[in-house]
């Protein structure tokens, strides 16, 4: 339905009123009146008019004065002056003030037909412009928006093939958070992002942020203790995007709402299959948390992030696996190594107690069944024998008790302050009476500290080192023995020219039961001996190592700590 065009005509001669209104509404017009300066402005507030046909001389007030008003309230409508001649520089005046033209009296009714259609049709037109501008600055509006709506997915799509290729490559759980929130701070329309991992009772485990700063830390504490904003509480309950406006309001307890008025955010939960991992928020422009698509891409993103955290959960869980499989085996072997040493062992203790058993046995019965036959010296021999063979049997259960007592960590020391250099001497002057077919030598300072030691336990090891070495070195060789101060140590040395140690072996002679594996050697022993000499060292703060060389002989070397304000003793 058309719709007529609107005029208002004010004159204060009623008949002049109603002759204009009744000819303009035959042609089509819709018309009203108004009297005086003031029922027309009052009917100009109530309805809008296309045009207005203004009397210059009102009873009330001046038409030019009237012409101000209603542009005031209608800057749109047209006016026409109606003027007789005496007034005529009045109406001027009007049009410069923005009348569209002016009519004298007598009004030349065909004359104000044209004036009033020209005029209605300009109005007409420029409505029309208007419209056509309105729509195509509405259109331009909406093509901008609807470029940077394309920008804006472009930019998430772009992020999300970054995202995409970090989730596939990563394995660490922070660098691959904190590589998606630098991703997505680089879309220019979110301003901050956060990714914090949560466990079965919705504390946080790790939090990771970018572009918040220093005031995330506070924040992040608290989610620790299961202080959730009010946004992740919601994202909690729903795999939908929420979306908070406004944050300076809701959010107070989120960092982001610190960032600016009216700042709008999104936040989702990172869940896959059954599980949720966690949150993901980040604070955007408003265009992009009311479009269903970047919602959907953000989902998307959220998406990705709980995938790669389950794989990352998956490959834990199968290495876990793989380490308990290969430490179990290592146990079954452990287990088994135990077994077969244990084998070794009741072996080589039952070979080592059945030969001097069988001697002070075979001697015995002998000395028993043919008394009066032997004469002292055979005797004295026998006897010999026996007393060999029990020192054999008491060193056997010697070393099988010291290596029982430190496995179970019950191996005791008796320390007290002891003069190591009157020990040594000791210890060589006693082992030049066994050492029958070998010489010992010591090279020994003047004066050595006194120790705070297990005098026994160190006679023990120093025993057990020279023995080997003239057990494993030929008849007339030399053994040296050397004491010397090194540091805040004592470091003390016995060497031999023996048969020495093959490389591959070194690291084995500290080991329960090994004994080194020589043709035509005579291994008697369980293997014992400087294994119980490397934890009687250690049980005393020093360190114990050996160097060889095949056809060449060894050094053993092992140090005892000094104490402080220990007085040094001589000779």
């Amino acid at each position: 339905m058309e719709i007529k065009p609107t005029i208002l005509i004010v004159d204060d001669d009623e008949s002049q009123c109603t002759t204009l209104s009744h000819i303009l509404d035959e042609k089509g017009y819709d018309t009203d009146s108004a009297s005086t300066g003031k029922e027309a402005i009052e009917k100009a507030k109530q309805q809008s008019f296309d045009l207005a046909l203004l009397d210059i001389k009102l009873p009330d007030m001046d038409g030019t004065i009237l012409l101000a008003s209603l542009k005031e309230i209608n800057s749109d409508m047209a006016a026409v002056m109606v003027t007789g001649f005496a007034s005529l520089e009045t109406a001027m005046q009007a049009l410069n003030q923005g009348a569209s033209a002016y009519i004298t009296k007598p009004m030349d009714i065909d004359k104000m037909l044209s004036v009033v259609g020209d005029i209605v049709e300009r109005q007409r037109l420029k409505r029309e412009n208007k419209r056509l501008f309105n729509e195509v600055q509405q259109e331009l509006s909406e093509r901008k928006r609807a470029e940077e709506r394309i920008k804006h997915l472009n930019r998430v799509l772009n992020a999300l093939r970054t995202i995409n290729r970090i989730v596939t490559t990563q394995k660490d759980r922070y660098r691959l958070l904190k590589d998606v929130c630098d991703t997505l701070l680089r879309v220019p329309d979110y301003h901050s992002a956060w990714i914090s991992l949560l466990d079965k009772k919705r504390k946080a485990t790790l939090c990771v942020e970018a572009g918040i700063g220093t005031s995330y830390h506070a924040f992040s504490n608290q989610m620790k203790l299961g202080n959730l904003p009010h946004c992740a509480t919601r994202a909690m309950e729903t795999p939908e995007v929420v979306v908070v406006k406004n944050t300076s309001e809701t959010c107070s307890q989120c960092p982001i709402s610190t960032e600016g008025v009216n700042r709008y955010a999104m936040c989702v939960q990172l869940a896959y299959k059954k599980s949720i991992y966690g949150i993901l928020c980040v604070s955007a422009i408003p265009t992009v948390v009311t479009d269903d698509e970047a919602l959907s891409l953000f989902r998307e993103v959220a998406g990705d992030i709980a995938f790669a955290l389950h794989n990352i959960e998956l490959e834990e869980k199968h290495k876990a696996a793989e380490e308990e499989i290969i430490h179990h085996q290592q146990e079954v072997i452990a287990m088994r190594e135990t077994d077969r040493m244990k084998t070794d062992l009741l072996s080589n203790v039952s070979h080592e107690l059945r030969t001097p058993l069988a001697t002070i046995k075979g001697y015995s019965t002998m000395m028993i069944d043919y008394d009066k036959m032997l004469d002292t010296d055979e005797k004295q021999e026998y006897l010999q024998s026996i007393d060999d063979s029990t020192d054999r049997l008491i060193e056997l259960i010697d070393h099988l008790l010291d290596m029982s007592r430190m496995e179970a960590g019950l191996l005791k020391l008796e320390k007290e302050d002891y003069n190591l250099l009157k020990l040594m001497q000791e210890i060589i002057t006693e082992a030049n009476l066994r050492a029958n077919h070998h010489t010992i030598k010591s090279v020994l300072p003047i004066k050595l500290p006194n120790l705070n030691i297990d005098a026994k336990r160190i006679r023990q090891v120093i025993d057990n080192v020279i023995n080997n070495s003239i057990k494993y070195s030929e008849a007339g060789t030399v053994i040296e023995i050397k004491a010397q101060k090194d540091n805040s140590n004592i470091l003390i040395s016995i060497s031999d020219q023996g048969i020495g140690i093959p490389d591959d072996e070194l690291n084995k002679v500290f080991d329960r039961m090994y004994r080194i594996k020589h043709k035509g050697i005579d291994r008697s022993g369980i293997g014992l001996g400087l294994s119980i000499c490397k934890g009687l060292v250690e049980a005393h703060g020093g360190k114990i190592w050996i160097q060889s060389k095949l056809k060449e002989g060894s050094i053993v070397y092992f140090t005892l700590p000094i104490i402080k304000g220990k007085k040094e003793s001589g000779k």
